[in-house]
């Protein structure tokens, strides 16, 4: 078993706990109100049902969602935990919401993919409470895999645990040439990024720069879209009105 000093442990973050806290109450607190009226009950169904999700989704709150870094292996599942040896692992990469990575595990013959679970507010460090984004877990897992040596990895792991983001941000100039090119990737995706989950992205790489320590360009916003964005926020905000009050009615005539 590996030294508590020489292993990383990525578990759920506290926005995460909280959010998915606060989901599970607000349902709950949905399904007494709409329990109260005569026509309620479908609504306290999928109120029901939408609860059930959120109370699995606690399970990744638990030490059997942690992701554990040691100096022999990398480790995660849920309901199955796998150890991939350093050397047996083969490609590591991030999708919507998750890290995945490839390769044998323990004793295996075949090579197995793993997907892990990994949201746009990032995990938390357990050693130090800091936050870890997504492309910085990648960063880590990348540079443990390429030392060669346990003893070496022992290190690396030490100074990566106990790392804090620096006090003051530095600017592309004041990085090396491998950081600005990364810089100069992620700058470009957070500025032009569009469509579905552009928000999560952005967050997470917002969250990267921070814990980096570099500064990132601010988001170039036309005075069009700043008319644009105010219209849209004074038309929620009505049509959330206009929806609650027709329910108010349909549930309490």
């Amino acid at each position: 078993m590996a030294k508590r000093g020489e292993t990383i442990v990525l578990q759920a973050s506290r926005r995460y706990k909280l959010w998915l806290a606060s989901f599970c109450l607000l349902c709950l607190l949905l399904m007494g109100i709409f329990y109260l009226s005569p026509k309620g009950g479908p609504i306290s169904m999928i109120l029901f049902c939408l609860l059930f999700v959120g109370i699995l989704g606690l399970v990744n709150c638990t030490r059997s969602g942690d992701i554990v870094l040691t100096a022999k292996y990398l480790e995660s599942g849920i309901f199955y935990r796998r150890r991939f040896p350093w050397d047996k692992i083969t490609e590591v990469w991030t999708g919507d919401e998750h890290i995945w990575w490839s390769g044998k595990t323990v004793n295996a013959k075949k090579e197995r993919t793993c997907k892990n679970q990994f949201d746009h507010w990032g995990r938390q460090c357990k050693s130090n409470r800091k936050q870890v984004s997504k492309d910085l877990a990648v960063e880590w897992i990348e540079k443990i895999r390429s030392v060669g040596s346990e003893e070496e990895r022992k290190q690396l792991i030490r100074k990566l645990r106990t790392n804090r983001p620096p006090r003051i941000l530095r600017t592309r100039s004041q990085l090396s040439p491998e950081e600005q090119e990364k810089f100069d990737r992620l700058n470009s995706e957070f500025q032009t990024i569009r469509g579905e989950g552009t928000l999560e992205r952005r967050i997470e790489i917002t969250n990267y720069f921070k814990q980096k320590g570099w500064q990132l360009d601010p988001i170039k916003v036309s005075e069009g879209q700043k008319i644009f964005g105010c219209l849209f926020l004074l038309f929620i905000l009505v049509a959330g009105v206009v929806i609650l009050s027709i329910f108010y009615r349909y549930l309490f005539p």
